[in-house]
């Protein structure tokens, strides 16, 4: 197509100049007009090897741009050291402390807890039921039991067993706290108590009967609510809670309260015969023959 272009252009130069020898035609074109339009268009290989070489020149810019994108960049750490903390003092805040390469403040306790614990459960009671049984202090030989029948609102002992001895019945909880003794028959005042007053420690002469009372806080010494003594012109005031047990020798012990609330351990003692014989508790653990009393240990028959 060159080509023809080419020889169109010359067809048209020679028609502008007429055919008369080189004689210009009347309407011939100026001469930049001619000069122009009959400018020489380059040949086919040369156009091609022209684009050829621009998409060289294009390829090698995108490729080298495209270099500098994708490159990873390496720094030099060498020689770069991280400066080592040095007092934290002045840090207050855990931002600080972090900018400063510290560790993080402890943690505040805003108040020191405490375990919480389960209250510890009481002891459960175990169940006695049977006699009181009399044995001679010092020889260890048995005297009696306790008798179920009263005599001027004592309590007595009786030589015999059977259907003569008291029924009773208890809760043991420790051989150190005392109790009271419920009386297993249909009689009034249900608990086996003592009556009287102050009993003054060990040189104490004073005895304090024991007999059938109505019940008393534990504690609280004596007070006026009733018992078996008093009927018979006896003391008034009783306690109840006297008896402590120990399960290893089957043995009771007692203690009195006075009316100061001072606790004090009691002893046991039986009046001398002959007849009728009356149980005691005393303060003093040495009573002796003048006062017509024998020392005696108080023990369980079981039922």
């Amino acid at each position: 197509m060159l080509l023809l272009v080419w020889r169109d252009c010359i067809d048209r130069k020679q028609s502008h100049r007429g055919d008369s020898g080189g004689v210009p035609h009347l309407y011939s074109l100026p001469e930049h007009e001619t000069t122009s339009f009959c400018t020489p268009i380059p040949s086919l290989q040369t156009v091609m090897y022209t684009r050829t070489a621009l998409q060289a020149v294009l390829v090698f810019l995108f490729s080298f741009q495209l270099s500098f994108v994708f490159a990873t960049p390496t720094l030099r750490t060498q020689g770069i050291a991280r400066r080592a903390p040095t007092s934290a003092s002045g840090y207050e805040t855990n931002a600080k402390r972090f900018a400063a390469g510290f560790p993080p403040l402890p943690p505040k306790r805003r108040f020191t807890p405490t375990r919480v614990g389960v209250a510890a459960r009481a002891p459960s009671a175990v169940p006695f039921s049977g006699f009181l049984r009399i044995d001679d202090f010092e020889t260890g030989s048995n005297i009696g039991w306790v008798s179920k029948t009263l005599l001027g609102g004592q309590i007595r002992s009786t030589p015999g067993g059977g259907q003569n001895r008291l029924p009773i019945s208890f809760n043991f909880v420790s051989s150190g706290t005392p109790f009271d003794m419920p009386i297993s028959d249909g009689d009034d005042f249900h608990y086996l108590g003592a009556a009287g007053g102050s009993l003054t420690g060990p040189s104490t002469t004073n005895v304090n009967p024991v007999v059938r009372s109505n019940s008393v806080p534990a504690g609280s010494g004596p007070m006026n609510v009733g018992n078996s003594g008093a009927d018979s012109g006896g003391p008034g005031a009783s306690e109840s809670v006297i008896w402590k047990y120990s399960p290893s020798g089957s043995e009771f012990t007692s203690e009195w309260v006075n009316p100061d609330f001072i606790s004090l351990a009691t002893y046991f003692y039986l009046s001398n015969g002959p007849g009728n014989r009356f149980l005691y508790i005393s303060s003093n653990p040495d009573l002796g023959e003048p006062e017509e009393v024998t020392r005696v240990r108080v023990f369980l028959d079981l039922a």
